[in-house]
């Protein structure tokens, strides 16, 4: 497909791996709506002809805010194409505790507010249109590798991106009108990279830049991909995972030990 005058949301577009997709997609001649708490006219700016997109500050976990941004862009744009449902975060805590319950009720809530429910409540907006054919229905999801693969030392945003997968699978068997694509990538250069800090075993694989995960997510996309796996080695990892499930395990705890290691070595360096 091209994109050409395509409709695209993205949330969350003000930094990293939204701030790249507004870019690529600009550059690929889609009119963007660059959609975040704030920041979004310095994102716009940087835009190919900038006077052609739309910007709007956007709670993503408030179901009121977001049906008045997509009332917006259908206001001035008639329909969505593409919605890059991007938004997400990771709480911070102490690097040395890697417990489940490391996190309180309240962040959990928190973690599952932005990271999960953000979906669901753009897709109950979106749904009906798209099943009757306004707009090609592309739904776009930021998951993370994590979601298939576990996050060693961070049990909420792990499940909170298990999650994820599970509900882009759901709508993709429930509403087949709808094309879903679930991106699952390792570690990238964004703020959430600097929250995670050492801990971080998807670091294991490099670091792309949030530009290359931008290019492979609308290639992605152009191919109707259900998965896009900036880091071609997720596939692989899911595999041996569900073929021994017990060797994987152990072999998890060995990683987690590991960077518990790492951890704790970086801190008693940092105190001398």
């Amino acid at each position: 497909m091209s994109f050409a005058n395509k409709i695209v949301v993205v949330t969350g577009g003000a930094s990293g791996i939204g701030r790249a997709l507004c870019i690529a997609f600009a550059k690929a001649g889609a009119c963007v709506v660059v959609t975040d708490i704030k920041g979004t006219r310095a994102v716009q700016q940087e835009l190919s002809f900038p006077e052609r997109h739309l910007v709007i500050e956007c709670d993503v976990t408030k179901p009121n805010d977001v049906s008045a941004m997509i009332q917006s862009v259908k206001h001035r744009y008639h329909k969505i194409d593409i919605y890059c449902s991007n938004a997400g975060i990771m709480v911070p805590s102490n690097p040395e505790d890697d417990s489940c319950t490391k996190h309180s009720l309240h962040d959990w809530q928190k973690i599952f507010q932005v990271n999960v429910f953000s979906h669901v409540i753009a897709l109950r907006e979106l749904k009906e249109e798209w099943e009757s054919g306004l707009g090609d229905g592309h739904f776009c999801v930021t998951a993370s590798a994590a979601a298939l693969l576990t996050m060693v030392g961070d049990a909420s945003y792990g499940v909170s991106k298990a999650a994820v997968l599970s509900f882009c699978e759901h709508v993709a068997i429930s509403h087949p009108r709808i094309h879903v694509h679930c991106l699952c990538p390792q570690a990238v250069d964004t703020p959430l990279i600097k929250v995670s800090k050492d801990q971080n075993a998807a670091m294991t694989d490099g670091v792309l830049s949030p530009e290359q995960v931008a290019n492979m997510t609308l290639l992605g996309i152009q191919k109707n991909d259900f998965f896009i796996f900036p880091h071609t080695r997720v596939p692989t990892y899911f595999l041996r995972k569900a073929q021994d499930h017990a060797r994987w395990l152990k072999g998890m705890q060995r990683l987690r030990n590991t960077l518990t290691q790492q951890s704790k070595h970086a801190t008693n360096i940092s105190k001398l």
